[in-house]
């Protein structure tokens, strides 16, 4: 690390302690770094990497990385509800989770028009009705 960079780092470690955020920052990073360790498990499970392929806990995983924020989680789990594996088929929670992971501009997935191609309006409706919901909720 250069002096410089030395300097922004306390600098900005003394202006979250004045604030009082450093806590809630460190519990920020605690919590992004559950959420990655999460998902890692959960694609593990996914493809088999560590063990027998388990897309219900996958799912269940992803879900759970998903509600933290993670973004990739978010498009694995789309995945899963919009082929019904490891979870039931319901395409308009796969919209939901994919709306909500491009509502962030990361695109890791398909493109948000390939996906709306393959739905009816009425789960497109529904899946951003959820999203909306599930925004109000965090």
């Amino acid at each position: 690390m250069t002096a410089g960079r030395r300097v922004e780092t306390a600098v900005a470690v003394a202006l979250l302690a004045l604030f009082g955020l450093l806590p809630m920052a460190a519990s920020a990073q605690d919590s992004a770094r559950q959420a990655d360790q999460t998902f890692a498990e959960g694609f593990k499970r996914d493809t088999g990497l560590d063990g027998p392929v388990d897309r219900t806990a996958a799912a269940e995983l992803y879900r759970q990385a998903a509600e933290a924020g993670h973004i990739e989680a978010k498009f694995h789990l789309a995945a899963l509800y919009l082929r019904g594996d490891g979870v039931p088929r319901d395409r308009a929670e796969a919209y939901k989770w994919a709306l909500l992971a491009h509502d962030e501009n990361v695109t890791l997935g398909p493109s948000l028009e390939a996906i709306e191609a393959e739905l009816k309006a009425s789960e497109i409706a529904e899946g951003k009705r959820r999203a909306q919901a599930w925004k109000r909720r965090q």
